[in-house]
C-alpha cells in the first residue's frame, strides 16, 4: 500500500510539473473572476448538497423517523469532508453517518435502507444524466444511433427496478445465492450467516415506502447532480468561457465524475481534474482557459464545501463533547445523592481494658447503631456528628498503656470538649443527690 501510495505522489508530482505554465496562467484567470457566476456557482453547489440532505431526509421520513432539516444538511456537509478528505473516506462517511441516524431514532434497518436507497437512487440518476447527456450529443452532432440506444436502456432499467421493487423475493434469493458463495470461498457452512441475513432482509420489508416518496427521492437525486453541473457551467462562466457549450461541460463533467470513483487519492485530485480539463481541451478550449475553469470549479465544489463540511463536524464534535462531559457531571451527583452511594466506614474500635465499666458508652452506642443502620441518604449533618462521636469514642476506649502513645490532638480536643453528662444528671436531678448523700 505504501508503494502504491507513493507511486501515486510521484505520478502527481510529474503531472504538477508538466502543467505547471497552464496552472500558473490559470490561477492568474481565476484570481479576478467574475462575481455574478461566481455567486451562481456557489449557490449551485450549496443547491446540490441540500438535494442531497433532502433526499436522505425523505427516506427517513418514509420509513417513520423525522429529523429536522438543518441537521442532516449539517450531517451532510459533514459526512461529505470525511469522504473527501481521508483515506478510505466513503466507509468512514458511511460509518460516520449510520452513527448519526441511529442516533436520532432510526433503527439499524432504517438507517441501512436510508444508506442503501439514497446511494442506489443517486447511481440511478447518474446513468440517466449520462445516457441523456449521451443521446442530446450525438443528436446535436448527427448521430441518431446514441438516442436509439440510450434511451431503450433508460427504459429497461426503470422497468427492472419497478419490478424489483414489486417482487423482492428475487432480490432475497439472489442474496441468499451470493452468501452461500461467499461461505465456501471463506471454508465456511454453506448456511452460515442465512438466519442473520434472512432477518435483516425481513426487517428492510417492514419498510414501505410510497410512490411518491421514490419520486420526491428521484427529484432530489438528480436535482443533486444537475445543480454541481450547473456549478461547473457557472465556474466556466465565471473565468470568461463562454465558447464552451453545455454538451461539451456535460461531457466533462461527466468524465470528472467517472474519474473519481476509480481514484486512490482523497477527493480525486488529479485524476478528476485531468479527465475534465483533457475533455474541455478536446473539446476546443485552450489548455489555459480549460485548466482555469476547472481550478475554479474545485475550488468551489470541492476545498470552500470540504471547509464548511470540517466546520459542522467540529461542532458535532463539540457538542458530543459537552453532552458527554454533562452526562458523566450528572452520573456523579446522582451516584452522590443516592441512598447508599456514600457510607463512612467507621473507625476500628479496641476492646476496652478489664478495669472498664462493662456497660457500653453512649458515644459506642451511638457509632454502632450508625454503622449497623445500613445505607441511607446523605446528610452533612449527621456525618459531622458520626465522625464527633467516633472521634469520641475512640478517644475513651483505646486503653492507654504505661509508657505508651497518647490519643492524637484531634481526639484529645474533642473529648475535651465532651459534655459532662453525669454533671447534667446531677443538675437536672438534685433531689436524687441527696437520697444517696
Amino acid at each position: 500500500m505504501t508503494k502504491r501510495l507513493a507511486m501515486v505522489l510521484v505520478l502527481l508530482t510529474v503531472a504538477a510539473i508538466a502543467m505547471r505554465p497552464y496552472i500558473v496562467h490559470a490561477a492568474g484567470a481565476i484570481s479576478h473572476p467574475k462575481p455574478v457566476w461566481l455567486i451562481i456557482a456557489v449557490l449551485a453547489e450549496l443547491a446540490s448538497m441540500a438535494a442531497f440532505a433532502f433526499l436522505q431526509l425523505g427516506l427517513l421520513k418514509a420509513g417513520g423517523v423525522r429529523v429536522p432539516a438543518r441537521k442532516m444538511v449539517a450531517l451532510t456537509y459533514a459526512a461529505n469532508a470525511v469522504s473527501v478528505s481521508l483515506p478510505a473516506g466513503s466507509a468512514l462517511s458511511t460509518g460516520y453517518t449510520f452513527k448519526r441516524l441511529r442516533g436520532w431514532g432510526a433503527n439499524i434497518p432504517l438507517a441501512t435502507f436510508t444508506l442503501i436507497a439514497s446511494g442506489v437512487l443517486s447511481t440511478l440518476s447518474f446513468g440517466v444524466l449520462a445516457l441523456f447527456a449521451g443521446a442530446f450529443a450525438g443528436a446535436r452532432q448527427g448521430s441518431p444511433e446514441l438516442i436509439l440506444i440510450g434511451l431503450p436502456i433508460a427504459v429497461l432499467v426503470v422497468v427492472a427496478l419497478r419490478r424489483l421493487l414489486r417482487n423482492p423475493e428475487a432480490v432475497i434469493h439472489s442474496i441468499e445465492r451470493m452468501l452461500v458463495l461467499v461461505n465456501r470461498l471463506l471454508r465456511r457452512e454453506p448456511l452460515a450467516g442465512h438466519d442473520r441475513v434472512r432477518g435483516i432482509i425481513n426487517e428492510l420489508r417492514q419498510i414501505k415506502p410510497r410512490r411518491r416518496d421514490w419520486a420526491a427521492g428521484g427529484a432530489f437525486a438528480a436535482i443533486n447532480w444537475l445543480a454541481d453541473l450547473a456549478c461547473l457551467i457557472a465556474c466556466c462562466h465565471a473565468v470568461g468561457i463562454h465558447s464552451a457549450s453545455i454538451t461539451l461541460a456535460v461531457v466533462a463533467y461527466l468524465a470528472g465524475t467517472t474519474a473519481s470513483s476509480v481514484s486512490l487519492l482523497p477527493g480525486g485530485f488529479g485524476v478528476v481534474d485531468t479527465a475534465m480539463i483533457l475533455t474541455l481541451s478536446h473539446g476546443g478550449l485552450s489548455a489555459v482557459t480549460a485548466t482555469s475553469g476547472v481550478l475554479l470549479y474545485r475550488l468551489v465544489s470541492v476545498i470552500f464545501i470540504v471547509a464548511l463540511g470540517w466546520v459542522m463536524w467540529t461542532a458535532w464534535w463539540a457538542i458530543d463533547r459537552r453532552k458527554a462531559n454533562r452526562v458523566t457531571v450528572d452520573a456523579m451527583m446522582l451516584e452522590a445523592l443516592t441512598p447508599g452511594a456514600f457510607q463512612p466506614s467507621p473507625m476500628p474500635l479496641v476492646a476496652p481494658a478489664a478495669s472498664a465499666d462493662p456497660e457500653p458508652r453512649p458515644e459506642r452506642l451511638a457509632v454502632m447503631s450508625s454503622a449497623a443502620s445500613g445505607p441511607g441518604p446523605v446528610n452533612l449533618q449527621m456525618l459531622a456528628a458520626t465522625a464527633a462521636q467516633s472521634c469520641i469514642a475512640h478517644s475513651a476506649l483505646i486503653a492507654i498503656p504505661e509508657g505508651g502513645h497518647r490519643p492524637s490532638a484531634t481526639c484529645r480536643s474533642a473529648r475535651r470538649h465532651r459534655p459532662d453528662r453525669a454533671g447534667q444528671r446531677r443538675s437536672a436531678h438534685p433531689q436524687s443527690r441527696r437520697r444517696l448523700g
